[in-house]
């Protein structure tokens, strides 16, 4: 019985250690998430302005063998009493527009040609929800490490992972 103790001592103690190293990652990454979550809520686009733009061209739209539509289109508007006239890219949607109609159009009013595009397909909420995820994750993570990191049966079970992850990886 002294060589199973020994042996499930020794896992426990690598659990342990596994699940010590788990929480640390976790914390940092829950910093990180939180940096980039607040920057995209209060920073990120803050200076953007949202238009309506008229639509003077149809969309020039291309498929390829992948099935990825592409393409752009040129729109005028006003912003400041003066008329502007930019190339817009455009992608899934691209079918979808058509010459003379309105359309929201978002931009950097420092940087104007470079960094206009169609307002419904800002990337912002998509990474809110991305950063979000990892926020939410990285939590859980901690909280049920910290929880069972005094636990024995949890401490094994971490370890034997871990030993079993080891092994996979030589073989």
């Amino acid at each position: 019985m002294s060589l199973v103790n020994n042996i499930v001592n020794t896992t426990a103690t690598f659990g342990a250690l596994r699940m010590d190293f788990t929480i640390i990652l976790s914390i940092i990454v829950a910093i990180i998430s939180l940096v980039v979550l607040f920057w995209l809520l209060f920073s990120f686009e803050t200076n953007y302005v949202t238009l309506k733009a008229n639509i003077i061209s149809d969309p020039e739209c291309k498929t390829d063998d992948k099935n990825i539509t592409m393409g752009n289109m040129t729109v005028k508007f006003r912003y400041k009493n003066n008329d502007y006239t930019e190339r817009v890219n455009v992608n899934e949607g691209c079918y979808n527009y058509t010459k003379n109609s309105k359309i929201n159009i978002k931009f950097d009013p420092n940087n104007i040609g470079s960094t206009i595009f169609v307002a419904s397909n800002d990337p912002k909420f998509t990474f809110i929800i991305i950063t979000s995820v990892f926020l939410i994750v990285s939590i859980l993570t901690f909280v049920y490490n910290y929880i069972l990191k005094n636990n024995k049966v949890a401490q094994t079970i971490s370890g034997a992972q871990g030993v079993t992850q080891g092994i996979r990886s030589l073989i």
